[in-house]
């Protein structure tokens, strides 16, 4: 689909190794600015109701409900849940790179 879309000649194999590499990416920022799982949060807009029409009109996301999320997505990680998900070594090397 993406090819068609695009012209950009790229499989679902690929598309999963770059998402992999974003959330990796990700990870190594929050490690490296000593993000935990406590503030790993959304907005608090999206603890009310959302309005209008369409498939999200009066979604609401429960603060209980993204704690059960949070605990599914650390779980899959394997990593304690109240700890960085980089530590030692892996943030010393991704400071030094980033410069810091």
């Amino acid at each position: 689909m993406l090819s068609s879309a695009s012209r950009w000649e790229i499989g679902v194999q690929e598309i999963m190794q770059l998402g992999e590499r974003r959330l990796n990416m990700m990870r190594a920022f929050n490690a490296r600015e000593d993000f935990t799982r406590a503030e790993d949060v959304l907005p608090k807009q999206l603890s009310q109701p959302l309005g209008g029409e369409g498939p999200t009109a009066w979604v609401v996301y429960l603060p209980a409900d993204l704690e059960h999320y949070k605990d599914v997505y650390y779980g899959k990680l394997e990593r304690d849940l109240t700890r960085p998900l980089i530590e030692g070594d892996e943030v010393r090397v991704f400071r030094q790179g980033a410069g810091g």
